[in-house]
C-alpha cells in the first residue's frame, strides 16, 4: 500500500473503533439482561454506587486500552507518520 492508503486505512481503523466501542456500551446497558449491563442495574437497585463506579471504571479502561492499542498499530504500520500530540 502506498503511505496515504495506509493512513487513510489506520485512521478508519480509528474512527470504527470508537463507534464500535460506544455501540458496545449503549447496546451493553440498553439491553441490560446480562454480563455489565446486568451487574449495573442490580447495582443500581441495590442503591450500590461502587459496583456502578467500578463497572463505569471497567469501560472507560476497556476504552482506553484499546486506544492504545491502535496507536501502537499505528506506529508499527506508518512509522513515517508523526502525530503531534496535544
Amino acid at each position: 500500500l502506498d503511505r496515504i492508503g495506509t493512513a487513510r486505512g489506520v485512521m478508519a481503523l480509528r474512527l470504527g473503533l470508537v463507534r464500535a466501542i460506544n455501540g458496545m456500551i449503549t447496546a451493553e446497558l440498553f439491553f441490560a439482561a446480562v454480563n455489565l449491563g446486568k451487574v449495573m442495574k442490580d447495582a443500581a437497585s441495590r442503591f450500590d454506587t461502587s459496583a456502578i463506579l467500578a463497572v463505569i471504571l471497567l469501560l472507560c479502561l476497556l476504552g482506553l486500552l484499546s486506544q492504545e492499542l491502535t496507536k501502537a498499530i499505528e506506529a508499527r504500520v506508518m512509522p513515517w507518520y508523526i502525530r503531534k500530540r496535544p
